[in-house]
C-alpha cells in the first residue's frame, strides 16, 4: 500500500527570501543620516539553496545553515572555502525536515517551533557581527543594519518552548560520521555502497543515521530498498545504541535489535536469533516501526505488516538510532527513506489508530471531580465558557450564548436562571474593555489608548505595565507602516494598469535597480520615480506622504523614550524600525511583525491589565486549564507513552 502521506514536509524559513525586496531607505535616512548605496552597484541577491551547501555571495537577508549536533548526531558541513574571507561566506539555512506522516503531531509541531528559534538566533548572532563590522545606532538614528527579529508567536501553553538544543531532532540522512569506514556514502547520504575487502562470515560493516529516534514521536518508522547484493550477503535492519559496535551486524550484540534478511530471524543483541519471518533480499523494501507507547517494534516487507518482532524492549537510557548492517562483500548497494520520499507502508494509517485509542480512553475519563460545584458536566462546560466570554468581553456572544442556555435549561429542566458569569455580561467594565480591544484588533492604537485612560485610570500609568506600554506603542508603528504600504500597493497596482492600457511594459531597468536590496537618498528616490512612471493619484500620494511621515517622526519619539533603556527593547525598535525601508515589509526578514497575531497579543495583555487593576483574575479559567494540560502532556510525552499521541493544537485547529 503506498502512503499518500509518506513524504517528508521540508519547509524553508519563511524568513528567508528577502534580497529583492523593493527598497525605500531614502526615508530611513532621514532619521539615521545613513549614506546611500551607489545606484550603479546593486547588491547582488542569493537563493536559497536547498542543500547543505556554502553560498557565497554577499545577498541581503544573509542565509545560514544549521548546525545541529545533538545526542551524538550530526548534521552540517563547513562553511570555509579557500581564497574567501569569513565574512563572505552565507552558509544556507537548512530545510525544516519532518516525515509526513508525523505532521500533525505534537512532537512536529514542538521541532518546528524549535527550528524557528535556531533559525533567529543564527540571524541574531549575523546582526551582532554586521554591527562589530559596520555602522551603528546612535542617539540620532533607528536602525542602520540590517535586522532580526528573535521573537515568536506562542501557543497558548503554560511553558515556553525549550531552545532548539533540547529538542531531539528526527533522523535526516545517513550519518557521514558514524558508519564503518568501507562504506560509502551516494545520494545525499540516503544511499550506501560497501567498497571494502571481502570479509570472513562474522565481520561486518554497519552505519546509523545523523541523528537518534526520539521516544516523542509516539511511532518511529523508516524503510529501506535492497537494490543490488550478492547471494551470499546478509542485510539487517533494525536499531541500536551508539555503544553498538559497527564492526557487527545489529542484533548481535547489547543495544541492538535487528530483523535479518538471510535467515529471517530477528535478534536482540544476543548471538541467537528467533524465527520470525522468511528473509528478504535483492529489490525488497524492508521498514522498521517502533511503538514507544507499546514498547514494542515490528517490521514490514513490500507494504505488508510482519507483525511485533520485540516485546517490552528495555530501552538503554542513551539514545537509539536506526542502524543497517551487512555482511562484507562488495558490490552491495543498500538506499534508505527516512521519510524524504513515500513509504510503501501506509504508517499514517497505523498511527491514526493509536491516536483514535488514546482519544477515545480521554473520552471516558469522568470530570466529576473537577466541577463539585456543579450538577454535572455540561453546567460546568457551560460554567467555563461562559467565563471566558466574560473575561474577554465579548457582550454580544455573551449574551446570544447567555440564551441559548436559558432555553435549554428551561426545556429540560423548567429552570430559567442565568448562569452567574453570563450575568456580569452588562457589568460596567465590559463594554469598555470590548471597545478597547476591538480598537486595537482594528489597528486604531489611538482610540485604544484614549479609552484605556478614560475608563481605567493608572493602568497605562502603572509601573508594572510599562511593557504593555511599549509594544503598544511600538504597535502604532507598526500600523502606520502598514497603512503606508497598503496604499503603495494600491499605487502600483493603479501604475501597472496605466501602463498595460499604454502599452508600456511592467519591467524596465530603472524596476531591475529596485528588485535590488539599494539605499537611495531623497534626490535619487525622486529621479527614479520620474523614470517611466505614470503620476500616481495625487490625493494617495499626500496620504502616503503623510504616512511615511508621521512614522518617521514617531519613530524619533520611540528611539528618544524608550531606546538605550534594555537590550530587549533596542533589539524589538530595531526590528520594527527595519520595515521602514521597504515599499513593501511582509516579505521582509521582519514582515511577520505586521500580522494581525500581534494585535491580538497587545489586545489580550491589555485587557489582562485592565482586569488585574480591578482585582479579577488576568487569564480565564479555561486557558488555565488548557495551559495546565499543556503541561501535564509534556511531561507525560517525554518518553514517548499515550501524550505523544495528543496534539491539542491540532485538535483545536480541527474544532
Amino acid at each position: 500500500m503506498a502512503d499518500a502521506g509518506g513524504s517528508s514536509s521540508i519547509r524553508r524559513s519563511s524568513y528567508a527570501g528577502s534580497a529583492n525586496i523593493p527598497r525605500r531607505l531614502s526615508y530611513a535616512s532621514v532619521v539615521t543620516g545613513a549614506q546611500a548605496n551607489n545606484l550603479n552597484s546593486p547588491a547582488r541577491s542569493g537563493a536559497f539553496h536547498h542543500n547543505a551547501a556554502t553560498v557565497t555571495n554577499n545577498s541581503y537577508p544573509p542565509q545560514y545553515q544549521v548546525d545541529q549536533r545533538m545526542s551524538g548526531g550530526e548534521h552540517g558541513m563547513s562553511a570555509h572555502r579557500s581564497g574567501m574571507s569569513a565574512s563572505s561566506q552565507r552558509p544556507a539555512i537548512l530545510p525544516f525536515f519532518m516525515p509526513s506522516y508525523l505532521e500533525n503531531s505534537r512532537y512536529a509541531r514542538k521541532l518546528e517551533a524549535a527550528y524557528e528559534v535556531k533559525v533567529r538566533a543564527l540571524r541574531d548572532q549575523d546582526t551582532s557581527a554586521a554591527d562589530s563590522r559596520g555602522p551603528t545606532w546612535d542617539s540620532s538614528g533607528i536602525a542602520r543594519t540590517p535586522p532580526i527579529h528573535r521573537g515568536m508567536t506562542y501557543d497558548v501553553i503554560e511553558n515556553i518552548p525549550p531552545a532548539e538544543d533540547d529538542v531531539m531532532p528526527l533522523p535526516s540522512k545517513l550519518s557521514s560520521t558514524d558508519k564503518h569506514q568501507g562504506l560509502d556514502l551516494l545520494g545525499d547520504h540516503y544511499e550506501m555502497r560497501y567498497s571494502g575487502v571481502n570479509g570472513k562470515d562474522l565481520e561486518a560493516a554497519s552505519i546509523r543515521t545523523d541523528h537518534p529516534i526520539s521516544p516523542q514521536c509516539g511511532i518511529y518508522y523508516y524503510e529501506i530498498t535492497i537494490r543490488n547484493k550478492s547471494k551470499d550477503c546478509a542485510v539487517a535492519v533494525g536499531f541500536s545504541s551508539s555503544f553498538f559496535s559497527l564492526e557487527r551486524l545489529p542484533g548481535w550484540e547489547p543495544q541492538s535489535w535487528a530483523y535479518h534478511g538471510d535467515d529471517g530471524k530477528i535478534y536482540d543483541g544476543q548471538p541467537n536469533g528467533h524465527t520470525y519471518r522468511s528473509g528478504f533480499g535483492e529489490r525488497d523494501i524492508i521498514g522498521c516501526g517502533i511503538d514507544f507507547n507499546k514498547g514494542s517494534a515490528f517490521f514490514t516487507k513490500n507494504g505488508h505488516d510482519l507483525g511485533v518482532a520485540f516485546k517490552d524492549i528495555n530501552f538503554p537510557s542513551t539514545p537509539i538510532f536506526p542502524c543497517i548492517g551487512m555482511k562484507k562483500h562488495n558490490g552491495i548497494l543498500i538506499s534508505v527513506n527516512l521519510g524524504q520520499g513515500p513509504f510503501v507502508y501506509d504508517v499514517r494509517n497505523r498511527l491514526t489508530e493509536e491516536e483514535e485509542k488514546v482519544a477515545l480512553q480521554i473520552s471516558k475519563t469522568r470530570t466529576n471531580r473537577l466541577h463539585r460545584d456543579q450538577p454535572n458536566e455540561a453546567s460546568f462546560m457551560q460554567e467555563l465558557v461562559a467565563q471566558f466570554l466574560s473575561h474577554g468581553g465579548y457582550i454580544e456572544t455573551s449574551k446570544a450564548f447567555s440564551e441559548q442556555v436559558q432555553d435549554e435549561r428551561k426545556a429540560l429542566h423548567g429552570e430559567d436562571s442565568m448562569l452567574p458569569e453570563l450575568q456580569n455580561a452588562d457589568a460596567p467594565d465590559v463594554r469598555p474593555r470590548q471597545q478597547i480591544r476591538q480598537a486595537i484588533l482594528q489597528g486604531d492604537i489611538d482610540t485604544a489608548l484614549a479609552h484605556t485612560n478614560e475608563h481605567f485610570e493608572g493602568v497605562l500609568q502603572s509601573q508594572s505595565n510599562a511593557q504593555i506600554v511599549f509594544h503598544l506603542r511600538c504597535r502604532k508603528f507598526i500600523e502606520l507602516v502598514l497603512k503606508a504600504a497598503q496604499i503603495e500597493k494600491s499605487r502600483d497596482s493603479l501604475r501597472k494598469n496605466r501602463q498595460s492600457s499604454n502599452g508600456v511594459s511592467h519591467s524596465s531597468a530603472v524596476d531591475d535597480v529596485f528588485d535590488q536590496p539599494m539605499e537611495l537618498d531623497d534626490e535619487q528616490q525622486s529621479s527614479v520615480n520620474g523614470s517611466g512612471k505614470a503620476p500616481a493619484d495625487l490625493s494617495e500620494t499626500d496620504e502616503y506622504t503623510q504616512l511615511t511621515t508621521e512614522a518617521l517622526e514617531y519613530g524619533q519619539t520611540l528611539r528618544e523614550e524608550f531606546g538605550n533603556k534594555s537590550k530587549e527593547h533596542d533589539k524589538y525598535l530595531h526590528d520594527i524600525f527595519s520595515l521602514m525601508p521597504y515599499f513593501d515589509p511582509s516579505p521582509s526578514q521582519n514582515g511577520h511583525l505586521l500580522d494581525a497575531s500581534g494585535r491580538t497579543k497587545v489586545a489580550e495583555d491589555l485587557n489582562s491589565a485592565i482586569l488585574i487593576s480591578l482585582g479579577r483574575s488576568p487569564t480565564a479559567a479555561l486557558e488555565i486549564i488548557w495551559r495546565q494540560t499543556e503541561a501535564l502532556i509534556e511531561v507525560l510525552s517525554q518518553d514517548g507513552g499515550p501524550a505523544a499521541f495528543i496534539n491539542l493544537q491540532a485538535l483545536n485547529n480541527d474544532g
